[in-house]
């Protein structure tokens, strides 16, 4: 830009006024370019950019408040799932301690420390 200015002084070009006007535009502070800027917006246009503004804002908000959520409902299905595999394992340590209890051997030892007699025909399978 000053380049241009030097260049306009030292061949002396005639240059329209409108066109020194926008060139001091162009050399103003950008402070003032942000003022003439801001001026030059419409009331619509504010609306607008301030209406996408709050949904920005309101979209994070609800983006933090529903990662919350699925949070602690992760956390709630973790803990029932802790509670299912405790709940599996004490059902499957029942029936192992179930089938020791009834073997075979077992009951036939208790029976003879009884003095019972073991009579074929009356022994039967029982199943579920």
């Amino acid at each position: 830009m000053a380049q241009i200015k030097k260049t306009m002084d030292e061949y002396q070009v005639d240059v329209p006024s409108e066109a020194k006007a926008s060139f001091q535009d162009e050399m103003a502070s950008p402070f003032q370019l942000s003022e003439k800027r801001i001026k030059g917006i419409s009331r619509l246009e504010k609306i607008t950019i301030g209406g996408i503004v709050l949904m920005c804002i309101v979209l994070a908000m609800t983006t933090i408040y529903m990662s919350t959520v699925v949070n602690k409902e992760t956390e709630s299905i973790t803990n029932t799932q802790q509670e299912i595999e405790r709940t599996t394992n004490s059902i499957t340590k029942l029936q192992q301690e179930k089938s020791e209890l009834s073997r075979k051997d077992r009951v036939k030892s208790i029976a003879d420390k009884a003095s019972l007699k073991q009579i074929e025909g009356n022994i039967r399978t029982v199943t579920k």
